[in-house]
């Protein structure tokens, strides 16, 4: 049995067709650079051994960035030729900062993903200036 703890995601978080190299190499490093004591990571919820297969395939950047965004439970939709945050394709919270802090210089500026918690815990990670910087929501009751 594995527990966890279950979140809800929302966001505008898009990706330009002209930063998908750039969103293919700052994965291929959070993978094979990112953590260079333990070989590949492992991440919860996640198989490595499948993202390492979708970054190395042949098909095109578009594809492979799909896949590897689904494997880490998130996916996008096609607006236009870019990628555009559709849904959480999980249920709960892994080491989803990793995915965000790698694929940051990739994202455009002033996007967010938000995140609900079961306890009711808000937080989202802001992109700026190609980081991802994680905020806590503050609620005042008035």
């Amino acid at each position: 049995c594995q527990m966890g703890y279950y979140i809800n995601a929302t966001g505008n978080l898009l990706i330009r067709e002209k930063k998908f190299p750039v969103a293919i190499d700052c994965l291929k490093n959070l993978m094979y650079h990112r953590f260079p004591d333990c070989g590949t990571p492992a991440f919860s919820w996640v198989s490595s051994v499948n993202v390492i297969n979708f970054l190395e395939s042949d098909d095109g950047e578009k594809c492979r960035l799909k896949s590897v965004l689904r494997e880490f439970r998130y996916g996008f939709e096609e607006e236009n030729d870019d990628l555009l945050f559709d849904c959480f394709l999980g249920s709960k919270w892994g080491d989803d900062e990793f995915l965000w802090e790698a694929l940051a210089p990739a994202v455009d500026d002033g996007c967010t993903i938000e995140y609900h918690g079961e306890d009711g815990h808000k937080w989202r990670f802001l992109f700026e200036d190609g980081k991802a910087r994680e905020q806590n929501a503050v609620i005042t009751w008035e």
